[in-house]
């Protein structure tokens, strides 16, 4: 294939990749693979028409292999071809699939690709290896393309890799559908038609964000006026205001379109960065108190993509956090119960609560209590913590004095039954095994004793 096409089909995803993210692996950019295809026998006119709305079942095993996809390293894989016509402006979306195996894996794997020109590599639109319709679901194919008016293209099915390692063939069924974006959609490559809404321009007038949705938006030609924390923010800012019912996990899944190298943040001022809770690229999941919040959206040049303004596509889901549970240390949590620093005055823990904790002072201790059978295995998790703790299990009743240790021996606990200081970072970790009956006693403190902390307390117990 040349030069050109090493270069483009390097540029797609390996298929052992597998992150299994949706949007598939193997996707194209749609400039093609650089492959002329001349006098491929595949493309050769009339090609079989593929009907709209109609799945066919075809079979690649004995046909000719003179076509490379961009996205699958393809050469010498056996393909078939197909004329779509696509009845006018909107999302076309090519879905390939493929037997299963005793398993429930493909039997085969497959690469769907389209072209405006069947034997011209350049003319490619659209190209995917891997595409997973949800978490536990098969390996298939699928392309799902914006197009911008009525016209004819031409669909490939291939193999994945070079026969050299695998022969990739065998039946398939494709089914191909179209959907003209209404009024107030606007068409995005591997999504389809969504609802376009776009923020507003300045802090004065922003669009109202409904939790639960999912639209597509473009910052290009808006003002530059806000900054976020984590961008350097040169490219123009959307803003939308969102009202949470109570306190709870806001989840966003922010998807730049193209070369945007775009950014989010939430706010409590839109204005005001200082009251910013969160900031982030791509999704994140951010614990906000109940009522009025913003959420900017900003970009900047340079960065991951390199474009300071462009497309983007949004969604949000809001869970309330339970009753008695409050935001901190971004989830939710049970307040910590003050005062606890005696021992016998603990806070009782149970399994799957998380405690949003302080060490407030200097030399402050926290005690929990927890009740523990016989070979119960408790996991004690500071995981998300703001500072360097350290977490002891005590037996009761508790040592008298009470213990003053701020620094952990892991081999050498006593009088603790376990204690850890760091587990992969600062915030501390513990696996505790209850060798009889009775009360158990948390002890958590700052490590060294000199300075203060906010933890998060997560009890486990099985």
């Amino acid at each position: 294939d040349g030069d050109a096409d090493a270069d483009a089909d390097a540029d797609a995803d390996a298929d052992a990749d597998g992150d299994g993210d949706g949007d598939g692996d193997g996707d194209g950019d749609g400039d093609g693979d650089g492959d002329s295809d001349t006098g491929a026998e595949s493309c050769v006119d009339p090609l079989p028409v593929l009907e709209l709305d109609t799945p066919t079942e075809g079979d690649t095993t004995d046909a000719p292999a003179d076509i490379d996809p961009s996205c699958g390293y393809s050469e010498g894989q056996p393909n078939l071809v197909y004329s779509i016509a696509v009845p006018s402006e909107g999302a076309l979306t090519v879905r390939l699939d493929v037997p299963l195996d005793e398993e429930g894996d493909s039997t085969w794997d497959s690469v769907v690709a389209l072209r405006s020109t069947c034997n011209d590599g350049l003319t490619e639109l659209d190209c995917n290896d891997d595409w997973w319709e949800g978490e536990d679901a098969p390996r298939r194919s699928r392309v799902v393309w914006c197009a911008d008016a009525a016209q004819t293209v031409t669909a490939i099915v291939d193999g994945y890799d070079s026969p050299g390692y695998a022969l990739q063939s065998g039946p398939f069924t494709i089914t191909a559908s179209h959907a003209a974006c209404a009024e107030d959609e606007s068409c995005v490559p591997d999504l389809g038609c969504l609802p376009d809404l776009p923020g507003g321009d300045t802090c004065d007038a922003p669009v109202t964000l409904e939790l639960g949705t999912e639209l597509t938006a473009d910052t290009t030609g808006m003002a530059d006026d806000l900054q976020t924390t984590c961008s350097g923010g040169d490219g123009g800012d959307a803003v939308y205001s969102f009202n949470a019912p109570s306190a709870g996990q806001l989840a966003i899944d922010f998807t730049p379109v193209g070369d945007f190298d775009g950014y989010f943040a939430i706010r409590d001022t839109c204005a005001d960065s200082e009251s910013e809770t969160s900031c982030d690229y791509f999704s994140t999941s951010a614990c906000v108190t109940g009522g009025d919040h913003f959420l900017i959206i900003d970009g900047e040049t340079g960065g991951f993509g390199g474009m300071a303004e462009g497309r983007y596509v949004l969604s949000t889901s809001f869970s309330p956090c339970a009753e008695g549970e409050i935001c901190g240390l971004d989830r939710c949590g049970i307040p910590e119960v003050e005062p606890n620093g005696e021992g016998a005055n603990g806070q009782s823990v149970e399994s799957g609560q998380t405690i949003l904790g302080s060490i407030s002072e200097v030399g402050d201790v926290d005690y929990y209590s927890v009740e523990l059978t016989e070979g119960q295995t408790m996991t004690v998790s500071l995981t998300g913590c703001a500072g360097d703790t350290v977490v002891y299990v005590y037996d009761s009743p508790l040592p008298d004095p009470l213990p003053d240790a701020v620094r952990c021996t892991a081999d050498d606990p006593a009088p603790a039954l376990a204690c850890n200081d760091d587990s992969g970072g600062i915030c501390s970790v513990l696996d505790f095994e209850a060798p009889a009956d009775g009360v158990y006693y948390i002890r958590v403190v700052e490590y060294g004793g000199d300075d203060t902390v906010d933890y998060p307390l997560s009890i486990d117990i099985s």
